[in-house]
């Protein structure tokens, strides 16, 4: 195993697969293939200490974890762990949503409006500017006008400025992601807990801070964090009982295979303060149910069993990772071949010598 140019490439070509096939950890891959690749071909003419034999009893031990247990071969997907973290500011945005709602119930009386009219009953300010000081905005806050409309002259210069609490990283697929527009809207209705231009005392909410939708997620709505615009009880309803079509997907990811579980679900946050995940309501009646407050159902359902549609689930093969373990493999026992015709030629280098010594020695 001279160093010659083909083992060259053969060791640069070693580590760019190994990081290819198994990320960061390819790098320890190729070192366990070269440590052992060095043994093999020099370790008849080392002297053997108690620690070099320990040093290659782990080698093998490491190696043949990686190329036989399924399970060295699980290593975390990139993606997956993304798509986590994800999820998971998702739910602490729609978390910090709730708090801020609460703390201006508290300090206020009630919820705030879904919007603050003009007049004339326009709406002209949205509920997401004026939590601002309750999410740690204040100075936001204190740069918008209230004096004029949420699209005037100084306010719409305000709209890039847009906490990243009201956007859900999750929603890959959503322009909003690149804008300045929300993915967490208020339900505006007499019957839910956003009746208009007047805020909703938590009291009033009769038909409990638990099983009363507060504020929920939606892609695709396109529109403006500080406009004064959310959603009727019709369009939350729909939204509930349709499957959504973007955001967070379950995803199930291991080196081979990845499952996707095709119902999406949206993070909603409850009256008091909790933020649960669901899926697609199983009926318009359901999700009208926990969009009021003041339904007065005599015998709701708990909204914390599973009464949505269920998940259709695939599994595709990750074919990008088995083709890079195919080829990992390949050049990772191809020094075998080196050794083998290195053999080959040695033996037949014998042969002849025994060939040509032959007659000499027997004239």
């Amino acid at each position: 195993m001279s160093f010659r140019l083909a083992t060259i490439f053969w060791v640069f070509a070693v580590v760019a697969v190994g990081i290819v096939t198994f990320g960061p950890g390819g790098i320890a891959a190729a070192v366990l293939v070269f440590g052992f690749w060095v043994w093999k071909f020099y370790g008849p003419k080392l002297r053997l200490t108690l620690v070099r034999i320990l040093v290659i009893v782990a080698v093998f031990a490491l190696l043949l974890a990686l190329l036989l247990s399924p399970l060295a071969l699980l290593l975390p997907a990139v993606q997956s762990a993304r798509e986590a973290a994800r999820r998971a500011q998702c739910v602490n945005n729609l978390k910090q949503i709730a708090l801020a709602l609460l703390n201006y119930e508290n300090a206020t009386g009630s919820f705030p409006p879904a919007y603050v009219a003009d007049a004339s009953g326009k709406p002209i300010h949205s509920w997401r500017v004026l939590i601002l000081p309750y999410l740690g905005q204040q100075a936001l806050f204190n740069k918008y006008r209230m004096n004029e409309p949420w699209d005037g002259p100084n306010n719409r210069m305000l709209a890039a400025q847009i906490p990243d609490v009201y956007r859900c990283p999750a929603q890959a697929n959503d322009p909003a992601n690149q804008s300045v527009e929300t993915h967490y809207f208020a339900v505006v209705d007499p019957q839910t807990a956003w009746p208009g231009s007047r805020g909703r005392r938590i009291r009033d909410i009769v038909d409990g801070t638990s099983k009363t939708i507060l504020v929920l997620e939606a892609s695709g709505v396109q529109t403006n964090w500080m406009e004064p615009r959310d959603l009727s009880l019709e369009e939350g309803i729909e939204l509930l009982t349709t499957k959504p079509r973007s955001g967070h997907l379950h995803v199930s990811e291991n080196f081979f295979t990845t499952t996707y579980y095709e119902t999406s679900y949206r993070n909603v946050a409850r009256a008091d303060g909790s933020v649960h995940w669901h899926g697609q309501f199983s009926d318009a009646e359901f999700a009208r149910t926990f969009l009021t407050a003041q339904g007065r159902e005599t015998n709701p359902p708990d909204l914390d069993r599973q009464y949505f549609r269920p998940d259709v689930t695939r599994t595709v093969v990750n074919w990008n990772n088995v083709y890079a373990l195919a080829v990992f493999l390949v050049l990772a026992i191809l020094p075998a071949f080196w050794r083998f015709r290195a053999g080959t030629l040695q033996r037949e280098r014998e042969v002849q010598e025994q060939v040509t010594v032959g007659p000499l020695a027997s004239g």
